[in-house]
């Protein structure tokens, strides 16, 4: 018995070494057409020469010299840039606001800056259709749950949360001055 199951062992050993050795001939014939037909080697361009070491031009970080072992969102120099003004003209903004005065509509004034309105009540899933500065007027035509369907001035009709609307009087604009109280506004003591 013990003799039938080694013949049977190495017959099975016989078998998959054959077959291995087949595959690998086919791969080497195919290999071995491939390159019967190929015409001759690839051209290969000629690397370009290489520069005299006298006209490479040393590489000067900019980085100094304390700041070299910072990563770089830690660096002084970079927290300065960051908050250096801006190069270009920042021009204030002019709310917009609608030119006729019809009163039988209820119109407010956006509470935020670059507030985005969407064309269904959802700001993530919604597209944007256009967006709002603080100061900027709407019109409200109808809310559903916590967003309201609004009109711009420049006919853009979409939704924006009723947190984005001012309620009352307006706030007085973080970006403006302040004005000096007169003299009258002081109390005497």
């Amino acid at each position: 018995m013990t003799a039938g199951i080694l013949g049977a062992l190495a017959m099975l050993f016989f078998l998959f070494t054959r077959r291995r050795r087949r595959t690998d001939e086919v791969v080497e014939t195919a290999g071995g057409l491939a390159l019967a037909t190929a015409v001759g080697p690839l051209p290969i361009a000629p690397p370009p020469p290489a520069a005299p070491l006298s006209k490479v031009a040393p590489i000067i970080p900019d980085t100094p010299d304390e700041e070299a072992n910072m990563p770089r969102w830690r660096r002084p120099s970079v927290q300065k840039a960051r908050k250096a003004p801006s190069r270009g003209i920042e021009l204030p903004h002019v709310p917009v606001a609608f030119t006729d005065s019809a009163t039988d509509v209820e119109r407010r004034r956006i509470r935020y800056r670059l507030v985005r309105v969407s064309s269904i009540p959802d700001e993530i899933m919604g597209e944007e259709v256009a967006r709002l500065d603080r100061g900027d007027e709407v019109e409200l035509i109808r809310s559903a749950g916590a967003y309201w369907l609004v009109k711009t001035p420049y006919g853009d009709e979409g939704w924006v949360h009723q947190m984005t609307l001012e309620t009352g009087p307006p706030e007085p604009d973080d970006d403006a001055p302040l004005d000096e109280p007169d003299e009258d506004d002081q109390l005497p003591f």
